[in-house]
């Protein structure tokens, strides 16, 4: 182990849990200690634990104890931080997933940043501005947003540039690809009954069966495309919990609108090379959640070369196309949307898809979250979006598809991320090293 690695204490969902938080913090502190500049201690969260032993992570790779995880309860509580800054004094703090799971941290950051740095991985679905979570970004050292819509909140709150910057989820490129045509048929004729004929649309929805991912809406959606195209073109899979209690019955739903002869159904974890082949075998995949702060899906399918249908909102409307290349301010949806809505009627900038604009901008909210706007789209704009994807044939959705891919790998890419990662640590650990050493950071004994 070097000594003269960083400790990076890292608090989020288990980095070895298959959810879309632990996979990309796997995928970040693997980059990370590839650089041989640091070591990570993570509190690994978010599942029930049938072991509470620290780990020691591929000792064969990154070396003896660079990468320990200690599993906890919920993300972790005071006590365990105190305990950890003690005894293993990290040079930095890491966090990532929902602000709301981290309210007893900001609760001690004056201990936390007595030792070390605080920054924080965000991702806040919509606006208006979360002026109620102002407190949090003033008692964290640095915020990286990993979506242009987080980025654009905080410009509009007008916090100090210098402590928050834009640093996208990723993925690796040889994850999600395209695979031979003869492969991706062959798949599809196996696995998918009535519905594997290659010339057989199949439009793809890969999400939480949750309300605010509209799987209902999904499903109507897909009905009124069917009325369109004729019910013999075309089948919908679905990959998610069929009863979900934070969701619907899809199945009773699709019985109810008359399609369930025309749906495909995935409710087992799959591994990421099986859901590649979902992602190749699909025509389109489609994304009408009203409130999505990044939508790893919708990249996913972009990586795997296939268009995507997709509400204009949160961080899908930076997915759907390249209409914000050049933009630096994006801190107004109105401008933005009406920017994009502009340029997609002109057919001007790139789009890997359609855009689905919202029609209606609901204002929802709970007591810890008093305002927040759900984006709604209509099923029919939903339903043309399809229509208009079916009517490029295949190989015109894989040509478009080859070139979003191309897009999504430079704008996605796992190297930038590392590398953007890599210098907002070593900025924000060294500033916080030299505030120490004039004396500006206040010291204490835990």
């Amino acid at each position: 182990m070097s000594e003269d690695r960083k400790k990076i204490l890292f608090i989020s969902d288990h980095p070895l849990a298959p959810s879309g938080v632990g996979n990309q913090a796997k995928y970040l502190i693997e980059g990370l200690l590839k650089t041989g500049k640091y070591r990570f201690f993570c509190f690994g969260g978010a599942i029930q634990h049938p072991d509470y032993r620290i780990q020691n992570i591929a000792p064969e790779i990154f070396g003896d104890a660079n990468w320990l995880i200690m599993p906890v309860d919920g993300h972790g509580n005071k006590e365990q931080l105190r305990k950890t800054l003690r005894e293993e004094r990290p040079d930095a703090v890491v966090m990532f997933t929902d602000p709301r799971f981290f309210t007893w941290v900001w609760e001690m950051e004056d201990e936390v940043r007595a030792v070390c740095p605080l920054l924080y991985w965000h991702v806040w679905d919509n606006d208006p501005t979360p002026v109620y979570n102002r407190s949090f970004y003033e008692s964290t050292d640095f915020v990286s947003c990993l979506s242009l819509k987080t980025y654009g909140l905080l410009q509009d709150m007008k916090l100090d540039p210098k402590r928050f910057n834009y640093i996208p989820h990723a993925l690796p490129a040889d994850l999600f690809k395209p695979l031979p045509e003869d492969d991706v048929m062959r798949f599809k004729v196996t696995n998918y009954g009535p519905h594997g004929k290659p010339k057989k649309f199949i439009a793809f929805w890969n999400n939480r069966n949750a309300r605010r991912k509209h799987p209902g809406d999904v499903l109507n959606s897909f009905k009124l495309f069917l009325d369109e195209v004729g019910h013999d073109e075309a089948a919908l899979m679905m990959h998610t919990a069929l009863r979900d209690p934070e969701g619907q019955d899809i199945v009773a739903v699709a019985r109810q609108l008359g399609i369930e002869r025309n749906m495909i159904f995935s409710d087992q974890q799959v591994d990421p090379s099986q859901l590649n082949l979902f992602y190749n075998t699909a025509d389109v995949t489609i994304n009408i959640a009203s409130n999505e702060g990044f939508g790893l899906a919708t990249l996913e399918s972009l990586f795997a070369g296939t268009p995507i249908v997709a509400n204009f909102t949160g961080g899908l409307q930076f997915q759907i196309g390249d209409w914000w290349n050049k933009r630096l301010d994006f801190s107004s949806q109105e401008e933005m949307t009406k920017d994009a809505r502009k340029k997609w009627q002109n057919k001007q900038a790139n789009w890997w898809g359609v855009p689905v604009f919202p029609e209606v901008r609901s204002l929802v909210g709970s007591q810890q979250v008093p305002f927040i706007y759900d984006d709604l789209c209509s099923n029919q704009q939903a339903a043309k979006g399809l229509v208009h994807i079916y009517k490029m044939g295949r190989k015109g959705r894989k040509a478009l598809g080859l070139q979003a891919r191309e897009w999504a790998v430079t704008n996605f890419g796992m190297d930038s991320m590392i590398q953007s990662w890599d210098r907002t640590l070593t900025e924000t650990v060294s500033k916080h090293e030299a505030e120490r050493a004039a004396g500006a950071v206040r010291t204490c004994t835990l």
